[in-house]
């Protein structure tokens, strides 16, 4: 079984007391469902750039009791919301599978 995903990566910006951890990650990603946007496996990689963990989920269970308030968004004062939803989907479906998710292995 196969579907479409997202791949987001991601590198911490301050890495201030990384190199004193040996197995400290400094880039993760994370693949998402692109129909469901459920967090589907996730990477993550030392500064050698060695795979340190790689976990994939393949039985997910979804608890949608609660609230819907549980996820309603507060637009801060004085900050502007740019919905990218539809630039970034038109972007990630001119992209192949090797693009969105870092290489063949991933596909």
């Amino acid at each position: 079984w196969r579907q479409e995903v997202y791949l987001f990566e991601a590198t911490p910006s301050d890495t201030e007391g990384m190199e004193q951890t040996e197995f400290a990650h400094t880039r993760v990603k994370l693949w998402g469902g692109s129909d469901s946007a459920i967090l589907l496996k996730i990477a993550t990689y030392d500064r050698q750039g060695q795979k340190l963990l790689s976990q994939s989920f393949t039985y997910i269970e979804l608890d949608l009791s609660g609230p819907g308030s549980l996820f309603a968004f507060t637009q801060p004062e004085g900050i502007q919301v740019v919905d990218m939803t539809e630039a970034t989907a038109i972007i990630l479906k001119s992209m192949s599978c090797q693009e969105r998710s870092g290489g063949p292995g991933d596909c």
